[in-house]
């Protein structure tokens, strides 16, 4: 196995990913547009207080080739956050 196999064995990770609890307060997620929701993630989606934002990319090319378009959804959600806080 070496360092290409890696984005594989996290997808086969993340796939069969379920969380223990649910977090009691909102929760915001960012997904890579071809890979939209994990398996898992699913039934958080549908019971908590959920918002999610779609990226245009795959989930790799989101941290190389659209970097500026995840910094700022996150920026954006940051201060959203912050503001429900205050």
């Amino acid at each position: 196995m070496g360092r290409d196999d890696y984005p594989g064995i996290y997808d086969w990770l993340a796939m069969g990913y379920r969380p223990a609890d649910l977090y009691p307060g909102p929760i915001t997620f960012l997904w890579s547009a071809a890979q939209p929701f994990r398996g898992g993630w699913r039934g958080v989606e549908e019971r908590n207080d959920v918002e999610v934002h779609v990226l245009r990319c795959r989930h790799m090319t989101c941290l190389n080739d659209h970097l500026g378009e995840l910094a700022e959804r996150m920026r954006a959600c940051v201060a959203a956050g912050a503001g429900r806080e205050g």
